[in-house]
């Protein structure tokens, strides 16, 4: 007992963390804002109770004062790592934990609950270390620059932990509790430890906003790409022609290197600081892809979403958790996917069934798609930006707790089973101060074809919270009809409630009306002052590292905001909502970026022919060529086709032409019973659910459905006969500010063809046909880069 109690107080040494920093600040700041600090600061006890006070688990950061090495008087960066070594020495006792008792419990859920846990406590260990790691290894005085990283590991060290415990709902109860009590005190220490970043965060909020170090260090090459990003590389994300050789080729075709993408995996340098390309030329990939958190720096490129499709079907029903049924997981770091579709397809009946799960901090995500029913796209952490994009699913199928910002993408909900609602999001917050959430700016929420003609059968919600401090934030987009006047619904009973953070702004369309929303203590209405700390760069920092990119980018916001009065701001005491109030933006965006000149439409027009196994469309414009000959040996130019085309140009993004306005049906007035709660597709009114199990999103209603034959005829391709060209311009916020946003704007949709199995309808009815409102004068429309 006494050893036990002797880790437990080496354990709490991670508290120092907030006296090391909170020290720095005072020294800092309250010294006439000197610029030096000195190194070797001494802690004393009372510094460390009176610290304890402002934590979330003050008794366990009390109980484990490191008081002995403390008389010592350590350097706080010392006690720091020494602090963390220990807690992650703890970590790893609990994930060899999961070994034991997959020794003792044998059930297959169980099994893989502990797998899983296993896999995300080692993730949650190495969070930590590259956090103290880069506290340790950087001076005082530039902490300012570090804290946003800081604050987004530490959160997703906690997110980790969390996924973990949620893998043991519906499986041997027991062995659950195990797990918790294993990481009891290190899901405590995490906690604590944010708590202290994020009292840091908002000290240096008033340094933060009169420095301009490292606003000038961030903002001042007009290179616009980070130096991990090599010349020849940068040239692929800018050229207009498919003349610069990817580092690797996959090609069904047996044109490439290899035939498959995981083969390809073994060839992607590990840890590596400079940029990997690979290259998947059209086909449809049956395989489960992980990119591990060694492969850094990848960018993954195809030949359209339509085109280049990784698909999959794991799911829940037949096994497998649902955070390893991701048909592609991704957690390397500064991770870039264009021009590339992502598919889980074991249908509604199959529940839980991930298409993409992304783990990757600082992620680009541009002409992607993500199609699924339940759970499609995990966001799970860190900090991701999403880019016209297409997400098609059921229930929840934006989820997880990132910070993602999704801009100009298209969110379709799908036909659920009959017994169903869908929910476009179900965000994970589990802690206030944790700097995560999902926010859509200028998206589109409409219905799928295959819903259309039965959607007032189906309620359709924007959102319902996964954890207790759910954030999600829906502004400047268009909401079409389907979507329930209520807006949001309940998890279960009033659970998270109070604390959720949910808003909406600017919205339009049919579906924006709040008059009926629901009036949740967690329900707030901001000012544009305050909407703007929910844009990509001051969300996400996506000023340092998203235009680096080439992607099209909005800064701030792309509207004109309406008058202040109209929204009645709640006042700032009823504004609680502390990690929101931490401005943590360290570099206000004032960059200048020239859009690239939109390339000439092709005059090819004719609509493609559908996608194939062994041969790819041969009438779209990114092919350049209505003839194609068989190409035998190997190529590494990007655009080049499976077939290979005569000439080679970079892979096309496929976007839509201008559909026709949708039709307005009455929204059916269908409401949820109260006992409603789970994350698993959630029952209509009439429908009962018992047993304690019922609030856990994996509990599947029925497991003897089949996925129906006619899934696969949503393969069918969208019409690629349209070029990421001029009409490119028309689907993003428009360059000229003294225009009006016209029809045109609803072209962003992206239809499909008529040939596809989802129906010819589909192509009439996406764009919203609303007037648009007008755009904001102050708007930098420079700063929206145009894509070749």
């Amino acid at each position: 007992m006494e050893s036990k109690n002797r880790r437990y107080a080496i354990i709490g040494i991670s508290s120092v963390l907030l006296v090391a920093m909170v020290l720095v600040v005072t020294l800092g700041f309250i010294g006439n804002n000197q610029k030096k600090f000195d190194k070797h600061i001494t802690l004393s006890r009372k510094t460390l109770l009176d610290i304890c006070h402002a934590v979330d688990f003050r008794d366990a950061c009390i109980s484990n004062l490191p008081f002995k090495i403390l008389r010592n008087n350590h350097d706080p960066k010392e006690l720091l790592h020494k602090g963390f070594e220990v807690a992650m020495t703890h970590l790893r006792t609990a994930s060899q934990r999961t070994l034991s008792l997959g020794l003792i419990h044998r059930e297959p859920r169980t099994q893989g609950a502990l797998t899983s846990c296993r896999e995300l406590t080692e993730m949650a260990i190495s969070d930590l270390q590259r956090s103290v790691d880069k506290f340790i290894n950087h001076e005082i005085g530039s902490l300012a620059r570090i804290l946003n990283d800081l604050l987004i590991w530490v959160s997703g060290a906690m997110t980790y932990q969390e996924t973990c415990l949620d893998g043991f709902v519906n499986t041997n109860t027991l062995v659950g509790q195990h797990m918790r009590l294993a990481l009891r005190t290190g899901m405590e220490l995490t906690t604590n430890v944010l708590g202290m970043m994020t009292q840091v965060a908002t000290k240096f909020e008033a340094s933060i906003q009169v420095t301009t170090t490292l606003h000038n260090r961030r903002l001042k090459s007009t290179a616009r790409f980070p130096e991990w990003v090599e010349s020849d590389k940068r040239r692929l994300l800018e050229d207009n022609q498919g003349n610069v050789k990817a580092d690797l080729v996959v090609a069904q075709d047996g044109s490439g290197k290899y035939r498959t993408i995981n083969d390809a995996l073994w060839d992607i340098p590990k840890h590596s600081d400079n940029t990997f390309v690979l290259y998947v030329k059209e086909g449809v990939y049956k395989e489960k892809v992980q990119f591990n958190s060694s492969m850094r720096h990848v960018m993954l490129i195809g030949d359209g979403p339509r085109k280049t499709r990784i698909t999959g079907s794991l799911n829940f029903v037949d096994g497998t958790p649902t955070y390893q049924s991701a048909t592609v997981a991704i957690a390397g770091d500064y991770f870039i996917a264009k021009d590339i579709g992502f598919e889980n397809t074991a249908g509604p009946e199959k529940h839980q069934a991930v298409a993409l799960r992304v783990a990757a901090d600082k992620s680009v995500f541009y002409n992607c798609q993500m199609d699924g029913y339940q759970d499609t796209l995990y966001t799970h952490t860190y900090r991701q930006f999403y880019r016209d994009c297409v997400v098609s699913g059921t229930v929840d199928f934006v989820f997880g707790d990132a910070a993602a910002i999704f801009q100009n993408c298209t969110f379709l909900v799908r036909k659920p089973m009959d017994n169903q609602q869908c929910i476009v999001t179900a965000q994970g917050r589990k802690n206030e101060r944790q700097p995560t959430g999902i926010v859509f700016q200028n998206c589109t929420i409409t219905d799928e074809a295959s819903l259309h003609p039965v959607k007032n059968n189906f309620a359709v919600y924007l959102g319902r919270p996964w954890k207790e401090y759910s954030r999600t934030v829906i502004m400047e987009s268009y909401l079409d009809d389907l979507i329930r006047p209520e807006g949001f619904l309940p998890w279960m009973g009033t659970i998270g409630l109070n604390t959720l953070f949910y808003t909406e702004f600017n919205n339009r369309g049919p579906g924006s009306s709040k008059d009926k929303r629901v009036n949740w203590p967690g329900i707030k209405e901001l000012s544009p002052d305050r909407i703007q700390y929910f844009t990509a760069n001051k969300f996400i920092q996506a000023d340092g590292w998203v235009p680096s990119s080439k992607v099209p980018y909005s800064s701030g916001l792309m509207f004109q905001s309406p008058q202040q009065g109209a929204l009645g701001p709640v006042p700032d005491q009823d504004f609680a909502d502390s990690a929101y109030k931490n401005i943590r933006d360290s570099y206000s965006s004032h960059a200048n970026f020239t859009p690239t000149p939109s390339p000439t439409p092709s005059a090819n027009t004719s609509p493609p022919a559908p996608v194939s196994d062994n041969q790819g469309s041969s009438t779209s414009p990114a092919d350049n060529s209505a003839s194609r000959t068989t190409q035998t040996a190997p190529s590494n130019e990007i655009g080049q086709n499976s077939a290979s085309p005569a000439s080679t140009t970079v892979p096309s993004a496929e976007t839509g032409s201008n559909p026709a306005s949708p039709d307005a049906p009455t929204v059916p007035s269908t409401q949820t019973g109260s006992n409603f709660g789970s994350r698993d597709a959630p029952p209509d009114s009439s429908s009962t659910v018992t047993g304690s199990n019922f609030a856990s999103r994996d509990a599947p209603r029925d497991s003897s459905s089949e996925v129906g034959s006619n899934f696969a005829s949503r393969d069918a391709p969208r019409d690629s006969s349209s070029e990421v060209g001029s009409n490119f311009a028309s689907h993003d916020a428009p360059r000229d500010s003294s225009s009006e946003v016209g029809s045109n704007f609803a072209s962003r949709d992206a239809p499909r063809d008529s040939s596809s199995g989802v129906g010819s309808n589909f192509a009439s009815r996406d764009p919203p046909s609303n007037p648009s409102p007008k755009l904001n004068p102050d708007f930098p429309f420079s700063t929206i880069i145009k894509f070749p």
